[in-house]
This record gives C-alpha cells, sequence and structure tokens, in this order.
C-alpha cells in the first residue's frame, strides 16, 4: 500500500502490479506478464507478473517502482 491506495503485492502466486491505465497495454506487451483477471475479468491498470518474471531481485524493484510512480498520481485514503 502506497498513501492508502494499492501498490503492488502477491495473489494466486503471482506477482501483482498496479502499473495504471496508461501503462497498462505497454506493460502487458511485456515477458512473463499477463492481465490481472482475479475477479474473472480482467482489471485494466493491474497486471500479473508470473513467477519466472520475478526471479531477479531487479525485476521485482522495477515492477514495486513503477507501481510506486502511479499511486504517487492518486490522492491519498
Amino acid at each position: 500500500m502506497h498513501n492508502g491506495n494499492m501498490l503492488c503485492g502477491v495473489a494466486k502466486g503471482k506477482m501483482v502490479a498496479r502499473v495504471g491505465p496508461d501503462a497498462y497495454e505497454s506493460a502487458l506487451k511485456q515477458k512473463n506478464v499477463t492481465e490481472m483477471d482475479f475477479t474473472g475479468k480482467p482489471l485494466k491498470g493491474m497486471v500479473y507478473i508470473l513467477e519466472s518474471g520475478t526471479k531477479r531481485k531487479d525485476s521485482v524493484k522495477k515492477w514495486v517502482e513503477n507501481s510506486l510512480e502511479f499511486t504517487k498520481t492518486l490522492p491519498k485514503k
């Protein structure tokens, strides 16, 4: 969480990253990234990073930093 907003986490054994609607399509084009469909339909602005995409510390750090850049634009809750 960042300022009360979802930042990133783990669900169903995959990393979840909040990239925001503007970066969503670009994120989906990256290797080891899929739509987040936790509720049965894709959540635009949220992506899953498969386990194979989180094996390196710098990869996880990149996703956390990307998520933080987006959540910095949101109002505090």
